[in-house]
């Protein structure tokens, strides 16, 4: 299912087309929206959690880190920079918000094998 986030980030970038970075925040939003599931490296080693449980499936955990890097790269003057990470975050939770659609199911595979208990 790792691909299956990849066209909610093209949909993101495709926002930014004539900006004049298009190119890269259309990277920045197909990784962003892909990068959650970093942790499916994690699940295929060890295999004993399901891989929507780990970090990088938090949303605190991107906006957490992101946000404060955000911050000071538009205080910095860094525009370009700051653009690349706000997309990239963006597509992160747009990654959370989908996954959440199939939250019910996931739930309750995670607390019958006592993950959320």
């Amino acid at each position: 299912m790792m691909i299956a986030h990849l066209p909610s980030g093209y949909l993101l970038g495709r926002l930014f087309q004539n900006h004049e970075d298009a190119k890269l925040l259309l990277a920045a939003g197909l990784v962003g929206a892909m990068a959650p599931d970093i942790d499916m490296l994690a699940f295929l080693l060890d295999g004993s959690l399901h891989h929507h449980a780990y970090p990088t499936h938090w949303p605190l955990f991107w906006m957490g880190i992101g946000l404060p890097i955000v911050a000071a790269l538009h205080l910095l003057g860094y525009r370009r920079g700051r653009n690349i990470l706000a997309v990239f975050l963006a597509g992160t939770m747009i990654h959370m918000a989908l996954d959440s659609v199939a939250a019910h199911s996931i739930g309750s595979d995670l607390s019958a094998r006592g993950v959320w208990n």
